[in-house]
């Protein structure tokens, strides 16, 4: 009996968990999305005299920004979140790929979408995100308002708004794998000094 618990366990295939507010299909573009654009970002760069592996650290600190996410089926900020959720998950493993295989880039939909993260496998990849409605209810002191949406889903503020406010707010200041790494090679430079001091 336990051995085959064992196998069924051994069996099922890799699942993480979706936030609340995305489903498979959400979830599967942002991994085929995040695939593409990593592709274009690094695809002509094999003859650069950069080291090519620094290319490649730099598109994985960059991919996730919301303007490599414009020209898909969910609104940016949607398609930002579910690349962080990969990249979270899966960074070392799309990150040594990418080094050890800069010729087979163009399968990387096809390695990390399917095989590894298994983030469309099942998934109806015609299936659309649901229309934005045309108005939403609010209630403020009391009132029961129906204010305009537009296309991308946000309250339309009126004639003289601006129509891309979220360009004009700066992007949040977000460490670099290479800012990470000097963190913890410092922490534990402080830790073996603090060692060597107590003896």
């Amino acid at each position: 009996m336990v051995r085959f618990i064992e196998l069924i366990v051994f069996f099922l295939p890799f699942c993480i968990a979706l936030p609340d507010d995305m489903d498979e299909s959400m979830y599967c573009a942002g991994c085929l999305a995040t695939m593409k654009e990593l592709y274009m970002m690094l695809e002509n760069l094999h003859h650069s005299e950069d080291p090519f592996e620094m290319h490649v650290i730099n598109a994985m600190d960059e991919v996730c920004h919301r303007n490599h996410f414009k020209a898909y089926d969910y609104i940016p900020p949607k398609m930002v979140k579910a690349c962080q959720l990969l990249l979270d998950e899966f960074d070392e493993d799309i990150e040594n790929f990418l080094k050890t295989h800069p010729e087979n880039i163009e399968n990387m939909e096809k390695t990390f979408c399917y095989d590894i993260s298994k983030a469309c496998v099942g998934v109806d990849r015609d299936k659309k995100p649901d229309a934005i409605p045309k108005t939403i209810t609010t209630h403020f002191d009391g009132d029961r308002q129906e204010l305009p949406v537009d296309e991308r889903g946000r309250v339309k503020l009126g004639p003289n708004a601006p129509d891309d406010f979220d360009d004009e707010l700066p992007e949040p200041v977000k460490e670099t794998k290479k800012e990470k790494k000097k963190e913890k090679k410092e922490k534990k430079k402080t830790k073996e000094e603090g060692k060597k001091d107590e003896l």
